[in-house]
């Protein structure tokens, strides 16, 4: 399972680049089976996602990443939180790209769980794909 996670810095290169890109279809690629199966991943989703951005991208960067490890009686569990800044010619963005690295429990999890989209100076989410309840409850 691990060996799809790219690191983290390389993760948020290739959202940082499908953003700038609009290749909606990358973003896609890169969320995981239960993340799809909310259906909430769509290319409609996803193009207002990115269109909430305003203004032109000037500069993308990996920012900071949290993480999470678990184990216990052979299960386990390792996520990140990667931050994304982005820069436009309008404001300043933050990304938060929730990352299932691995789960031996409910491996439908592993990959991009949600992306989630503030403003940098305000922490009040202005876009998120899929919304978080409705990935709450998938392979619980």
């Amino acid at each position: 399972q691990q060996l799809s996670f790219p690191g983290e810095k390389a993760a948020a290169n290739q959202i940082i680049e499908a953003i700038k890109g609009n290749d909606i279809d990358a973003l896609i690629d890169m969320y995981c089976v239960a993340a799809k199966s909310t259906g909430e991943v769509t290319t409609e989703n996803l193009q207002k996602f990115i269109d909430t951005i305003e203004g032109d991208i000037k500069k993308g960067e990996y920012f900071l990443s949290d993480s999470s490890d678990y184990s216990n009686k052979g299960h386990i569990k390792s996520h990140r939180q990667i931050k994304i800044k982005i820069t436009t010619s309008q404001q300043q963005y933050l990304i938060y790209a929730s990352w299932v690295v691995a789960d031996t429990e409910t491996p439908e999890r592993v990959g991009l769980l949600q992306l989630t989209l503030f403003p940098y100076e305000d922490p009040v989410v202005i876009a998120q794909v899929p919304l978080k309840g409705s990935i709450e409850n998938v392979g619980s």
